[in-house]
């Protein structure tokens, strides 16, 4: 029950005279209402006419009200919290039409992005260049494809987690006659380019410079033996398309422009440069 000092029932107001004990005037809307014991004045809710001895005045507009329209613990009639409550959803709604549109801004602006690097690929007359450009690329290239994981998933036969088979919208537009329609290219151990082409094309780039790394292998003698030796070379760690005893082998390009396979002989007559490969290639002449 709401107890007040002396207020008018009807407007509120303080300007009130005592007509005989008990019973008061408002002088301001010359409403007639009684005293309750102790000069003070019990208050009827006033949402809706209602009129029932009122529980709480809202904090907002400073109606009072009854159990049935309001929450005394909220200090809040139910008018007041309807209000809120839509204002909330309200807000809840633009929010979310503010996120969609930026999404579906951001969605535009990629394929954007994504038809303005396809023509600029288009636009590269090297064939292999177009093509190490298009696996090093941000924008749908091998980060599908997490190469650095390669080798756990190998060590434990466990591929069923890892897209081995890659066929981004780039690839597809840039070369289709490597990735026809929607048909996907396992990159680690049978990619779609001919390994030959790509070692020409690599070694044509790099010829002249001096080779990065230094490889030991054994080499046979003249007396049958073998011994190891340092070769100049490029090699691709984890670059080669076959595995030897659970691990991705490694591949590299002598400093003369010859093949060279990890321990001096190649896995398989097939051997060559897996995806990995062509995107460290990339790497070294600045493609990426």
């Amino acid at each position: 029950m709401v107890i007040e000092t002396m207020k008018c029932q009807e407007c509120g107001s303080p300007d009130v005279i005592e007509l005989k004990p008990g019973t008061y005037v408002c002088r301001n809307c010359e409403a007639v209402f009684r005293q309750a014991q102790g000069g003070a004045v019990v208050v009827g809710c006033e949402i809706a006419e209602c009129g029932v001895l009122a529980v709480g005045r809202c904090r907002d507009c400073g109606n009072a009200f009854c159990a049935s329209h309001g929450v005394a613990s909220a200090a809040s009639c139910e008018v007041c919290i309807r209000v809120r409550t839509d204002r909330a959803n309200e807000a809840s709604e633009l929010q979310a039409a503010q996120i969609l549109a930026q999404r579906q801004a951001a969605a535009e602006r990629s394929q954007t992005e994504l038809q303005e690097r396809i023509a600029r690929l288009k636009a590269i007359p090297d064939r292999m260049e177009r093509l190490v450009r298009a696996l090093c690329g941000p924008a749908d290239g091998m980060e599908h494809l997490d190469f650095g994981q390669m080798q756990s998933y190998v060590m434990t036969g466990d591929r069923k987690n890892i897209n081995m088979k890659y066929s981004p919208p780039v690839l597809q537009a840039v070369f289709p006659e490597l990735w026809p329609g929607t048909v996907g290219m396992d990159l680690l151990e049978s990619p779609p380019w001919d390994h030959d082409e790509v070692q020409n094309w690599f070694f044509g780039r790099v010829h002249g410079n001096a080779a990065r790394d230094k490889v030991r292998i054994q080499k046979r003698t003249l007396l049958g033996g073998s011994k190891e030796v340092l070769v100049p070379a490029w090699w691709f760690k984890e670059g080669s398309t076959c595995e030897q005893h659970q691990r991705i082998r490694g591949i590299g390009i002598t400093q003369d422009g010859e093949r060279l396979f990890e321990g001096g002989e190649p896995f398989r007559r097939d051997e060559g440069f897996n995806g990995r490969a062509l995107q460290e290639m990339g790497a070294i002449l600045g493609l990426a």
